[in-house]
């Protein structure tokens, strides 16, 4: 079983950028010391009370019990109310995936090809930080202004994730389009959308997959409020040329051709987040603003948790058409989205792979720029109205899944 060799888990308050990781022992015994002291303090004050007065120890033992149980009660919905004002929660754990074997992966034949031709005199020894965040008050969101920040640089690229390099300077956090079964499909199948071609390329991956499922049958899933992120992670190599149904069609020599080991790979980091899937009756009709949310929200999450992570450091975002493939969603919508998400979370730089949808990507660009210039002191739940109102304007329409 993995060793998790670190655990630290953190409620990221009001203000969310200031926000300082909080999980000692100290501020544990803290917490509890209030009640606890308040508590006694009571119990105190009831039996000099009883002893002055002499009241009877059974009724004296009743408004004890009575009065502690209150103390703590009141504790308990004073901490609960405290708790719904913060805006996110989030958990974290460092795994040594070293101590993961390949025999313990299910490969299938091909996958298995690719993981050992990556890995042969250069093994699986990172340490990874994993972190789960989920939204606990959406509603403090809506109310926020989305547009106010400093600028942020918008900028696109032609073809799939580079995976920079992170910096002194600067980070940079590339997108996983994930399934809710988070890498669920990357080894045992041969399927190979963007989730498992990044895994194939990243074959820590494959590691830290049984390293959740053995650490929590939670872990390993992402809800629709959750996303994920994966601190320190090498890309050991590059498949070009083979893409979805491909990689099945190919034989095992086309793949080993297309396949080049990097021999000095550095650490990426990646966020996984859940696309929405879109119902195909809705095909190629406005948007409505429940789906728009979803986009918003889930990309909010994983931004605004990636920028407090950095401490300080700039932020670049690598992302692109997320949900706009299998799960049927528009180009241009999820570009917006994720633009004002970036915008929101203070992001530094948010630099975009198109592909093949480069003129959706540059329209949804100039209507998030129109909106930026027209509504400045716009908040976060008048612009997704705003969008949703004007979806068939703005030509804001639900696709259709392509299958891969």
């Amino acid at each position: 079983m993995a060793v998790v060799s670190k655990v630290d888990e953190s409620k990221v308050h009001s203000n969310f950028f200031k926000s300082i990781l909080k999980n000692t022992v100290v501020e544990k015994v803290k917490k509890l010391a209030i009640p606890i002291l308040v508590a006694i303090g009571l119990l105190s004050a009831e039996i000099s009370i009883g002893v002055f007065f002499n009241i009877s120890m059974p009724i004296l033992t009743a408004v004890v019990l009575t009065t502690s149980a209150a103390a703590f009660v009141a504790f308990a919905v004073i901490f609960k109310i405290k708790r719904s004002k913060n805006a996110f929660s989030q958990t974290c754990k460092t795994y040594d995936l070293k101590e993961i074997l390949a025999n313990e992966i299910n490969f299938s034949k091909k996958k298995r090809l690719c993981y050992e031709e990556l890995t042969k005199d250069d093994p699986i020894d990172e340490k990874v930080v994993f972190t789960k965040a989920k939204i606990e008050n959406k509603g403090k969101i809506k109310k926020e202004s989305l547009l106010k920040n400093s600028k942020m640089k918008i900028s696109s690229r032609d073809g799939t994730f580079k995976y920079d390099e992170t910096t002194d300077e600067i980070e940079h956090w590339t997108a996983n389009f994930a399934d809710e079964n988070l890498f669920g499909y990357a080894a045992h199948t041969n399927l190979l959308a963007q989730d498992e071609l990044q895994v194939l390329e990243h074959p820590a991956l494959y590691h830290l997959r049984v390293a959740l499922s053995k650490d929590s049958e939670d872990l390993k899933s992402l809800k629709s409020d959750e996303i994920a992120l994966i601190k320190g992670v090498k890309r050991k190599g590059v498949l070009k040329n083979i893409y979805g149904g491909d990689f099945e069609k190919k034989s095992e020599w086309q793949i080993k051709r297309n396949l080049t080991k990097i021999k000095d790979p550095h650490e990426s980091n990646i966020f996984a987040i859940v696309a929405p899937k879109a119902d195909p009756r809705k095909a190629n009709k406005p948007y409505e603003k429940d789906d728009l949310e979803k986009l918003f929200y889930r990309s909010y999450l994983a931004f605004a948790s990636i920028k407090q992570q950095a401490k300080g450091k700039k932020v670049a975002i690598h992302t692109g058409n997320w949900g706009a493939g299998a799960f049927g969603g528009s180009v241009k919508a999820a570009v917006l989205c994720q633009l004002a998400a970036c915008k929101k979370a203070n992001i530094d730089e948010c630099i975009f792979y198109p592909i093949d949808k480069k003129q959706d990507f540059e329209e949804a660009k100039d209507l998030f720029e129109t909106i930026e210039r027209k509504y400045p002191n716009m908040k976060v739940d008048e612009f997704l109205t705003h969008i949703a109102k004007n979806a068939k304007r703005y030509d804001l329409l639900y696709g259709v899944s392509n299958n891969t």
